[in-house]
């Protein structure tokens, strides 16, 4: 009759993960068992029923006597016996559902609190779920940054450290200790072992850097020092860091990075040994050199010091360069360096200011004598033989001296100063040394004034040419006329060249002015011998600068061709210093002029080596005697018997000889009588204006007359 409940239909417990909730419910539904129940209403229908068929009859006998009354009653009892037992498996049934659902709310009850309580439960699961997620997540974040920051470390070029403050412990990573060359196992840092390692140059300012970081006395940690690897050769180290501090304000700990540096500084070094030093000697440069002046000056003017600066050019240096070549150039001026070290104390600075010019900064000067005696020491030992390509040179240098603070107090006035008495030394003829005097700046001004009024004559066309005639001594007759430069000045007037060549060929103003006197002459022979002058030749002086040009053959035939002079009119006159200066060079270029048919004199013999070898192996024309000879060849007996030997020897190897400066009738006679072919000088006329020149030529075709001070032939 009593279904029973299916609790796990009735609570919808489908899935196997309800079953915990399931058997809670079935442990709680003590108080009503479905087969005890059910039994005992069948027991209980069953024993009314029997005992109601059993006495109900009797009864009905007993009580009713008529047996209509007795069948009556028994159909009445029938509708009794299910009214009574209706009433009574009501109540029983009755009270058995009561108890049942008493149970059932209170399961129901319970089910829902156990509900929420699993809801709860469930949220509660899925939150572990979620936080198992996120620390799972969290560790493989965390291993992935542990991993990524021992692949920076490894990879970078920073080794890591790490300093624990409070218990000196230092923890530097591998690559840290890469970079100073040890193991792992090696080097167990501290900070006493990190001061161990500096470098002795660099210990205080690593140190002092560190503890006013940690002091807080700067802002942060950037320092620079080297540290000492396991090899021998120091390492720069970029190291930086950030510190930790606790309540009382005392460091904690530290951490931070060592970058290798090493590179860059070497680099750096090669940046500014590019700036400050010279490439060839390895001194100084002039940048450098002007620093050290300025620092020396503020040195000596702190301590109440002097000072001295020493500017120094070597002599005829160019020689070297333009007979063998530059690179012979550099290796004297290595080897010229060298020897000038030996002259550098502590505390002094030679530096090489640019071409052959040196500068010695000398401190701590006692007196004057200390100087004297510096310089003439610098200068003895440039009068060795220097050999370059197994030839000897020799050199000798220019000193100019400045005391600081006599004679400047500042570095500029005192490297003026210097360089104004280098240039006076220079002056003065070279191999020497000045100190530096007020009056020197003066002469100095006007040198550099007379180099612009230079620049301008060119410019200006200030530059005339006078000629002064070449006589044939046996004839009389003008064969010819030597071309001599004359600079007109417009506030100067007339101004000889031995007043201006000197500077023309430092200046290298000199190129130029031989150009114009080579173009100029050759035009104007070339007109003259038009006009029917057809004997005349033009000499040339060449000066050594301009005999050096390696295109000089080139420049002559072309101002040939442009003035169409023929060459066999041109002659070309240089002295025995430009021949000598580089013999081999000097045959060279004169066998080329010689091709051209350009003669070629020889000028000033005498006042040089006048060596007879030389005379020999040079291809010339003529042999000019200089005036020195010529002046007393009347009076003294030596003079004669070497201007009639040095006649007679250019005869026998085929010169012809010109006398120069013949002045006297006396001279002039004796030269003639010695057969001297050719003579110039006063006696016959002084160097002569272009129309001056026409006019002599037209008037004495013939030959010069007695009044004109010499006889015709």
């Amino acid at each position: 009759m009593f279904k029973i409940f299916d609790f796990k239909k009735m609570f919808g417990i489908r899935h196997e993960k309800n079953l915990e909730t399931y058997d809670l419910l079935s442990l709680r539904y003590t108080s009503v068992d479905p087969i005890k129940t059910a039994f005992r209403i069948s027991m209980f229908y069953i024993l009314i029923g029997s005992l109601w068929i059993l006495l109900s009859d009797k009864a009905i006998e007993i009580l009713v006597d008529d047996m209509k009354r007795v069948h009556m009653l028994q159909n009445y009892k029938g509708w009794i016996y299910i009214l009574v037992t209706g009433g009574l498996l009501f109540l029983v049934i009755r009270n058995s559902l009561v108890k049942i659902q008493l149970v059932s709310n209170k399961l129901y009850r319970s089910y829902e609190e156990l509900n929420l309580a699993y809801e709860e439960l469930m949220d509660t699961k899925e939150n572990l779920k979620n936080q198992f997620r996120e620390i799972k997540s969290s560790k493989e974040a965390l291993a992935e940054s542990e991993t990524r920051y021992e692949l920076v470390v490894k990879g970078a070029n920073d080794g890591i450290w790490d300093w624990d403050v409070k218990n000196d412990k230092m923890h530097i990573s591998s690559q840290g200790r890469n970079i100073l060359g040890y193991r792992d196992s090696e080097l167990q840092l501290s900070i006493e072992i990190w001061k161990s390692l500096l470098h002795p140059e660099d210990k205080n300012d690593a140190i002092k850097t560190l503890d006013d970081y940690l002091n807080k006395q700067i802002g942060s940690y950037i320092n620079i020092y080297r540290l000492k690897p396991s090899s021998e050769d120091y390492k720069w180290i970029l190291s930086k860091g950030q510190a930790i501090w606790d309540k009382s304000g005392n460091p904690i700990r530290m951490a931070g990075s060592h970058t290798d540096i090493t590179e860059q500084k070497r680099n750096e070094e090669k940046v500014l040994k590019l700036a400050y030093y010279d490439l060839i000697t390895e001194l100084p440069n002039r940048a450098m050199f002007e620093k050290q002046l300025y620092t020396q000056i503020l040195k000596a003017k702190h301590f109440n010091e002097q000072c001295a600066l020493l500017y120094f050019d070597l002599d005829d240096f160019k020689n070297v360069n333009d007979t063998l070549g530059h690179s012979y150039g550099d290796i004297l001026l290595k080897m010229v360096s060298k020897e000038f070290r030996k002259y550098k104390k502590t505390g002094y600075t030679l530096a090489r200011l640019g071409g052959d010019e040196f500068g010695l900064i000398v401190s701590e000067v006692k007196n004057i004598d200390q100087l004297h005696s510096l310089a003439r020491m610098i200068l003895d030992s440039l009068g060795k033989p220097w050999i370059l390509n197994d030839e000897e040179f020799y050199i000798s240098a220019s000193i100019g001296i400045a005391v600081f603070p006599h004679h400047g107090e500042n570095f500029e006035t005192l490297l003026r100063n210097a360089d104004t008495a280098m240039y006076c030394a220079k002056e003065a003829g070279k191999k020497g040394y000045k100190i530096y005097k007020e009056e020197m700046y003066t002469q100095k001004m006007e040198f550099i004034n007379m180099k612009k009024s230079l620049r301008h004559g060119i410019k200006n066309k200030e530059f005339i040419l006078n000629y002064q005639p070449i006589i044939d001594l046996k004839s009389g007759r003008i064969v010819g006329s030597e071309a001599l430069i004359r600079w007109n000045h417009p506030e100067k007037g007339l101004i000889s060249p031995i007043d201006f060549i000197h500077l023309a060929e430092k200046t290298g103003i000199i190129k130029k002015i031989g150009k114009l006197t080579l173009e100029t002459a050759c035009k104007q022979n070339k007109i003259w011998l038009e006009r029917g002058h057809t004997s005349i030749k033009i000499s040339i002086n060449m000066s050594a600068l301009e005999f050096k040009q390696r295109d000089l053959v080139k420049n002559i035939k072309e101002i040939l061709q442009k003035t169409g002079l023929d060459s066999r009119y041109l002659v070309i006159e240089i002295t025995e210093n430009i021949a000598l200066e580089n013999l081999d060079h000097t045959i060279h270029v004169l066998n080329e002029l010689k091709k051209m048919n350009i003669k070629i004199a020889l000028d000033d013999f005498g006042t040089g080596y006048s060596s007879l070898n030389y005379l020999k192996k040079l291809p010339i024309d003529y042999l000019k005697l200089d005036k020195s000879f010529i002046d007393n060849v009347t009076i003294k007996s030596k003079d004669q018997v070497i201007t009639k030997a040095l006649i007679k020897l250019a005869h026998d190897i085929g010169l012809q000889v010109v006398a120069e400066g013949i002045e006297t009738e006396q001279q002039y006679h004796y030269l003639k009588k010695i057969n001297c072919d050719l003579g110039q000088g006063y006696f016959f006329d002084k160097p002569l204006s272009c129309g001056e020149f026409e006019e002599i030529l037209t008037c004495h075709q013939g030959g010069f007359t007695h009044a004109d001070g010499m006889p015709k032939s």
